[in-house]
């Protein structure tokens, strides 16, 4: 079961960072101002560094509550 849980929460975390990566794209391609593009990365790049920040807690939750459970 724990096997599964993880594949479901690595699988989100992957579709999480595909998500914000095409929103990077779109938004590359929307600017032409180099300081602005170069902000707005910078915005985008924190923002996914905090989804993944984000993801790990869950999993570390999720294998904590496990690891809990099976004592």
């Amino acid at each position: 079961m724990s096997d599964r849980l993880l594949d479901t929460l690595t699988a989100r975390l992957d579709a999480r960072l595909a998500e914000l990566h095409d929103q990077e794209v779109a938004l590359e391609r929307e600017t032409r101002n180099p300081a602005c593009d170069l902000a707005t990365k910078a915005e985008r790049t924190l923002e996914t560094v905090r989804a993944v920040q984000e993801e790990v807690r869950r999993i570390r939750e999720w294998v904590f509550h496990l690891q809990r459970h099976r004592e």
